[in-house]
């Protein structure tokens, strides 16, 4: 091995705040806290992950600071409300560990449900202004492929046009808030930037024609690869996961 390969090997460690919420995500989870139950002392937090008291203390009000635990004076932490992806933060540390709280395959099934009807409806209601614009979005998707750059941004872009395309607000709003939130937790399997692009790829072609089924189809087969390949990184170890979901 020669000096440069070496130099590509790097260890990535996590940061202690990011470990500490997850334990304590992990313990409301497994104690089956409910809103309003008390969670131990910062004292007995410290012991049992052996770290000190200002970085539980750091973790405990990070989780404060999106309404899922709350302080009472000189009482202590207690548990507000569950983990809710509708309201997490836009980026961070604590983001990130709350997106990957969240089951992989259940996110999945409420974007095949959404995403069907958003397809059916674009089919119907999307414009000439909307094709074109999925067709733009297209070619930067292939545009980002070809120079090597990060497509996740740009394929959510695809889905948010052919939300658009519905003329409901409602249904953009959650396709803002639900692909992106796949697409952080896909990052970890790395999916070829090829297999991205042949993914997405047709589509502006098929709502041209109008073809619901087609689209719908097309939205099949997309959430299925997808699938395929978290379960195939779970079963290698590579990331953490629930296979037996469906």
């Amino acid at each position: 091995m020669n000096n440069t390969e070496l130099g590509d090997l790097k260890i990535e460690r996590e940061p202690v705040n990011r470990l500490i919420i997850k334990q304590i995500l992990k313990y409301i989870k497994n104690a089956d806290l409910q809103p309003g139950d008390k969670l131990p002392s910062e004292k007995e937090f410290m012991e049992n992950m052996d770290v000190g008291r200002s970085s539980v203390r750091e973790a405990l009000h990070s989780l404060v600071t999106v309404d899922i635990l709350e302080t009472k004076p000189g009482k202590g932490y207690y548990v507000k409300r569950e983990s809710n992806i509708f309201s997490l933060p836009g980026s961070g540390d604590l983001s990130e560990v709350l997106v990957a709280e969240q089951d992989f395959m259940a996110l999945l099934e409420v974007r095949e449900f959404l995403e069907k009807k958003v397809v059916s409806l674009a089919a119907e209601r999307a414009t000439k202004e909307d094709t074109d614009r999925i067709k733009e979005v297209m070619e930067e998707i292939e545009e980002a492929a070809k120079s090597r750059k990060n497509i996740s941004d740009v394929t959510v872009k695809l889905h948010v046009a052919l939300a658009r395309a519905t003329k409901n607000p409602v249904l953009v709003q959650l396709i803002k808030k639900v692909v992106p939130l796949i697409v952080r937790k896909a990052k970890d399997m790395e999916l070829p930037a090829e297999d991205d692009v042949e993914i997405h790829t047709g589509v502006d072609e098929i709502l041209e024609r109008r073809d619901q089924e087609g689209l719908r189809q097309w939205v099949e087969d997309h959430l299925s690869y997808l699938k395929e390949r978290f379960i195939e990184h779970v079963e290698e170890g590579e990331i953490e996961g629930v296979v037996d979901y469906y």
